[in-house]
């Protein structure tokens, strides 16, 4: 099986309630004060690509995803270090092996973007 069946059939799981019998959202703690700033992260990331366009949005949109999905995969170890459920750290593997299936590829792009032009990243930079 590979790695984005086994993220559709954990996501499946997840949204049925399968890991220990409730789902997520319903039971899940108020936000810490370190995930509201992350939800502000994540704004501030999109509005600073809002003005941007073409390859200039491209590079930009590939340098904030790997640093997304480098969250992810932070996020994945700290689960296999702490969790105990076995489809918790099935989840985990999947996360980890997608998002750096990702992030190299996204990095493959802004390789051969920066080769095509050496201004591009002043260009792209999102504040």
């Amino acid at each position: 099986m590979d790695n984005t069946a086994k993220i559709v059939i954990a996501l499946i799981l997840v949204g049925a309630g399968a890991f220990g019998g409730y789902t997520f959202a319903k039971n899940a703690p108020k936000a810490a004060p370190e995930s509201a700033s992350m939800h502000e992260q994540m704004d501030s990331m999109t509005a600073g690509l809002e003005e941007l366009e073409g390859t200039s949005f491209d590079y930009a949109f590939a340098e904030e995803m790997i640093v997304h999905h480098q969250g992810a995969i932070d996020m994945a170890l700290m689960a296999k270090e702490k969790s105990q459920d076995p489809s918790v750290l099935a989840l985990a593997d999947a996360i980890i092996a997608a998002q750096k299936t990702e992030i190299a590829l996204m990095e493959g792009w802004i390789t051969m973007w920066e080769t095509q032009d050496e201004h591009l990243h002043e260009d792209a930079h999102v504040q």
